[in-house]
């Protein structure tokens, strides 16, 4: 910033003195086109890099080496199953009215080589009668996530 702000000095007081110079001058029209060409020029001078730097969004898993790419994928797919069984558990508590302890959810997600999630299954223990006469409700909304869904009943 501080060369850009240096160079948009130096051209500016070049082009003044060259317009200053040359009043009175049968090209002075001319000279001051070209000066104000010179000034807009070095003042656009780094949007080009700018505007190259915003399409260049790459992810992060796959910019990693492969030792550390495979760690660094499980850790991601540790943190999203434990934040869809939290998102899950949320959500049996206030739309199917379970308490905390009645029901407990686990999910199991799969990593492919591009980085990509896909849920294999989801397991639902159902530790109270109130729990268990929800089954079917709570099947039918579990199917739209995913195929795989296991339940087991702790009474």
């Amino acid at each position: 910033m501080k060369n850009y702000l240096l160079t948009l000095l130096i051209v500016c007081l070049l082009t003044g003195g060259v317009c200053f110079l040359s009043s009175g001058s049968s090209h002075e029209k001319h000279l001051r086109y070209l000066c104000m060409l010179l000034t807009l020029l070095a003042m656009i001078s780094p949007l080009p890099g700018l505007l190259s730097s915003f399409g260049q969004t790459e992810d992060p898993l796959i910019t990693l080496p492969p030792e550390l790419r495979s760690e660094y994928g499980e850790l991601l797919k540790e943190q999203t199953e434990e934040r869809l069984n939290e998102n899950l558990q949320n959500v049996f508590f206030k739309d199917f009215d379970l308490a905390q302890n009645e029901i407990f959810v686990s999910c199991k997600m799969d990593l492919a080589e591009d980085g990509a999630f896909s849920l294999k299954g989801i397991t639902v223990r159902l530790c109270s009668p109130k729990a268990v006469l929800k089954r079917e409700a709570l099947r039918e909304y579990l199917h739209t996530l995913c195929d795989t869904v296991v339940f087991y009943e702790e009474l």
